[in-house]
């Protein structure tokens, strides 16, 4: 009997040990619902700050800003109407590591492109193994032969392709020593923006660059006249030289050697039909005793000589060494004067182992020619010899570069010329960047000749070689106290009052 009692008992036991207890269904209602409150708490604050406060609240500590579009490109999206669509597809997959390769500069900032365009740029990626179909989408008629790792942008049927290389300056001087690829600056804004301007203005030229008389590549040349919405191609020295049809802009960078005469009489018929024409020639020790004759044979007819022989400077105040051939030099008020609403001006350039540039001044002759650069008072020129340098012509002023043309023309054929390369070549560009005033005041000459308006090209400058290293100051201003508000502050906040109110609904249960 007490065995059946003692079973009963534990039959009641086990009975009333799985009864629902109201008490813990309140606290797990109660749990479950302090979590969903949570997370629509969170959901919600990360809906405001991405609506409200979204730019205020993304930061890039980066010594350069390299992930951070400029005003510049911001105020030019800003501009495009509502209804732009504008497509960057990236011909690759998306790396997952992005460090030490060129892609660290581009993605992350085409991530802020999209960001900020307002749905009127989208950017994709699209590995062609992936997606063997996204060639002949993006390039029907393959006119563009597009290659896998380039960038390609798209706006109402027409592309611009982009490589990563073409994003970057060159250390020159190291890809002559030993031939790899050093960047020196980061234009991927510039290139990027230049490319979407080009796009939507509609915009088109053609220059093409003499090759085969110097060792200049000229590759820093070809990104300036690229982004200026400029097609570039060479032409090669040869005895059946001949300038295209299309050619809105000759350049001749750095020449070691004078130009053949079929070069000469191509030129000189070619701006007999106003063809706009630069050179740049420079004194060195592979072309110092050359006199380029038939060179100058060209510039007379735009009456203008460069003549053979190194300005040296004597001036203190103009010399940036001790040599005196490399210096500054002031900009011609007459030119100023002349052309303050065609070109970008800069009152001083960077010049070194420059040639004097003269103004002919021929009688009678309707040309409206200006030397552009030049010396202070005290400046001499030096002959170059066999025998050894010697001086030539008193002291003076002399100038470094000029324009000529022959106004009241219908086509009229215009010259700017550079005694020295210290605008165009790549070793100069490399070494001081695209926002040197010597590379912005070739921009503005380019610009100029080949007629490029306002709305074909945006005026980004170019930017460093980053190593991401946090910047100081970026980091102790506004940005670290938003950040310190939304972190530390506001969102611990929120777990605290979450919990406040759990707790008051629990303890008196």
């Amino acid at each position: 009997m007490s065995n059946k009692n003692t079973v009963a008992k534990n039959s009641n036991f086990r009975s009333s040990s799985v009864r629902p207890d109201s008490r813990a269904n309140t606290l797990k209602i109660y749990s479950i619902g302090s979590v969903i409150l949570l997370i629509a708490i969170v959901v919600l604050i990360n809906i405001l700050v991405t609506g409200l406060l979204g730019d205020p609240l993304t930061f890039d500590f980066s010594a350069n800003s390299q992930n951070t579009i400029t005003t510049q490109t911001r105020d030019y999206i800003d501009s495009m109407p509502d209804n732009t669509h504008i497509r960057i597809v990236g011909l690759l997959e998306r790396p997952s590591n992005l460090q030490n390769s060129p892609y660290e500069y581009i993605c992350p900032l085409l991530d802020d492109y999209e960001a900020k365009s307002g749905g009127k740029i989208t950017v994709e990626y699209k590995d062609p193994e992936l997606y063997p179909s996204i060639i002949s989408e993006l390039d029907p008629n393959n006119v563009y032969n597009l290659e896998e790792g380039s960038f390609v942008i798209q706006y109402n049927g027409q592309i611009q392709v982009i490589s990563p290389l073409d994003c970057f300056t060159i250390d020159e001087d190291y890809l002559v020593l030993y031939n790899a690829y050093i960047p020196t600056s980061n234009n991927v804004e510039y290139v990027f923006t230049n490319a979407i301007a080009r796009l939507l203005s509609g915009f088109n030229r053609k220059a093409y660059i003499i090759t085969g008389l110097q060792d200049d590549s000229s590759m820093a040349v070809k990104t300036i006249l690229n982004a200026l919405g400029c097609d570039v191609d060479s032409i090669q020295v040869s005895d059946s030289f001949a300038i295209p049809d299309d050619c809105d802009l000759l350049i001749l960078n750095g020449p070691n050697t004078d130009i053949t005469e079929k070069v000469m009489l191509a030129i000189e018929d070619y701006l007999a039909n106003g063809g706009k024409f630069i050179c740049a020639v420079n004194f060195t020790d592979f072309n110092s005793k050359e006199s380029f004759a038939n060179l100058n044979s060209v510039l007379n007819t735009m009456n203008i000589n460069i003549d053979p022989y190194i300005v040296k400077e004597n001036d203190v105040n103009y010399m940036l060494d001790d040599s005196g051939y490399s210096s500054l030099v002031s900009v011609n008020s007459t030119f100023l004067e002349l052309s303050t609403t065609d070109f970008e001006m800069y009152y001083t350039f960077k010049n070194s182992y420059t040639r004097p540039v003269s103004i002919l001044n021929n009688s009678g002759s309707s040309f409206m020619s200006v030397a552009i650069g030049g010396t202070s008072e005290n400046a001499i020129c030096v002959k170059v010899a066999d025998s050894g340098v010697t001086q030539y012509g008193e002291p003076g002023r002399y100038y470094t570069s000029a324009y000529s043309t022959i106004p009241g023309l219908v086509n009229k054929p215009e010259v700017i010329v550079f005694g020295t390369t210290d605008f165009t070549s790549d070793s100069y560009i490399s070494t001081y960047g695209m926002n040197d005033d010597n590379v912005k005041f070739f921009k503005s000459c380019a610009r100029y000749l080949l007629g490029a308006d306002s709305s074909a090209s945006v005026d980004v400058p170019t930017r460093g070689i980053s190593d991401y290293a946090l910047d100081g100051e970026k980091v102790t201003e506004t940005s670290s106290t938003v950040v310190l508000a939304v972190f530390m502050i506001s969102i611990p906040l929120v777990f605290l009052v979450a919990a406040a109110f759990v707790y008051e609904k629990r303890k008196n249960l």
